[in-house]
């Protein structure tokens, strides 16, 4: 099976080092530079066995990361989200775990950083209530 990772973020630059950071950990990664376009990428016929995980920025213009965040809940679509973000607020995170959220990381990350993230969304894959991690 294919691990791909889908990479969603506003900044391009943001972008090459998150996909230049996956790859380096051995995974494919498919970019998306706003929500429009992961909603894209989520509305096709078996995504979840496409992508396994998806790095999502919250703060974009249109449709943000809270907006994907329920497109994924109404949909249906149960991979494993791990926010990026340059700022949280602690009642924030509530609010995105409901939305299905599994770990959030603060900008700028590391290497480790995004290993870990990974590593925490698939030992609890199949649960429906596993608590957010944060790494703020």
């Amino acid at each position: 099976m294919k691990k791909n990772i889908l990479f969603v973020d506003d900044d391009v630059s943001t972008l090459k080092v998150g996909e230049m950071l996956l790859n380096s950990l051995g995974y494919e990664v498919l970019l998306a530079d706003s929500g429009e376009e992961a909603i894209k990428f989520l509305r096709k016929e078996d995504i979840s066995l496409e992508v396994r995980i998806i790095f999502l920025d919250l703060m974009m213009p249109k449709v943000d990361g809270f907006e994907v965040l329920k497109f994924m809940r109404n949909s249906k679509i149960k991979i494993p989200v791990v926010i990026q973000t340059g700022m949280m607020c602690t009642s924030e995170l509530k609010n995105i775990q409901k939305l299905g959220a599994r770990f959030c990381i603060k900008k700028p990350y590391t290497k480790e950083d995004m290993k870990k993230s990974i590593e925490y969304c698939q030992k609890f894959v199949d649960s429906d209530d596993k608590p957010l991690l944060d790494s703020t």
